[in-house]
């Protein structure tokens, strides 16, 4: 069997063998479908990549909408002193959107996707930690527990109400973190109960160093805003409103405007 010249006709024994097997006819057709299953490989994956980015802008937009309406509900102006000792401007005050059914379920259903796979059990701090973990709860079907700032001193005199959770793994589900100390009263009392506690959820944190703190005890911090996210979304979202406001009123017709007579 020759071997078919240098740059002519199929070039390894393969390509030789199908040639003679198939006929050139069917080579042909063979390599044609081979390129158009590439080709539709190729346009499947672009699809696909499309896909991802078209659902990737409209979560950023649906997270922005989220944080403009957060900052207008809950945003309170002038001198407040934080829980740390520092004083701000601006104040997050968090039973403003924690009374609001409608936002504060839209909250959860974006907190949800911090919750760890292994997560057994959901512990709400007193007093704000409390409406959102109940929420969260309720979409994740994870049981509930209550934490007390300090042990009632009646009754069951329990700092955590709701059930046993030694043994268990618990995440610490908090409104605001600032310094992070709160957290980790709570977080000592529980794992002394026997807790397993690794993860910490909060809707808002105020960048005053809590993260750093709370990974020298072994957590790891959730957030959904930060307070500089918080006001850097809301302002995208007065921007882009401004500019649609402005091409709504450009495209308008002016209420002077007269109808040409036809002749």
């Amino acid at each position: 069997m020759a071997t078919p010249p240098e740059g002519k006709g199929p070039n390894t024994i393969n390509e030789v063998e199908n040639v003679n097997r198939l006929g050139p006819r069917k080579f042909r057709i063979k390599l044609w479908t081979y390129g158009e299953a590439r080709l539709r490989g190729t346009i499947w994956l672009r699809l696909r990549l499309a896909v991802f980015l078209s659902r990737m802008r409209s979560e950023q937009r649906s997270r922005e909408r989220l944080a403009k309406e957060l900052y207008e509900v809950a945003i309170c102006r002038g001198p407040f002193r934080l829980r740390s000792g520092e004083f701000t401007t601006e104040y997050f005050d968090k039973y403003l959107f924690e009374a609001d059914p409608r936002l504060l379920s839209r909250i959860c259903e974006e907190l949800r996707v911090f919750i760890p796979d292994n997560a057994e059990m959901i512990a709400g701090l007193e007093l704000g930690g409390m409406p959102i973990a109940t929420v969260l709860s309720q979409i994740t079907r994870l049981p509930l527990r209550f934490v007390r700032k300090h042990a009632k001193e009646y009754g069951t005199a329990k700092l955590f109400e709701g059930g046993p959770i030694r043994g268990k793994r618990l995440i610490i589900v908090e409104d605001v973190v600032t310094s992070g100390a709160a957290v980790i009263h709570a977080v000592k009392a529980l794992r002394g109960e026997g807790a397993i506690v690794q993860d910490v959820l909060c809707v808002l944190e105020h960048e005053c160093g809590g993260p750093a703190t709370l990974k020298q005890f072994g957590l790891r911090l959730h957030r959904l805003f930060s307070m500089d996210e918080l006001r850097q979304f809301a302002k995208v979202r007065e921007l882009f409103r401004e500019e649609e406001s402005s091409e709504v009123e450009g495209n308008a017709p002016s209420r002077g405007h007269k109808r040409r007579a036809s002749g």
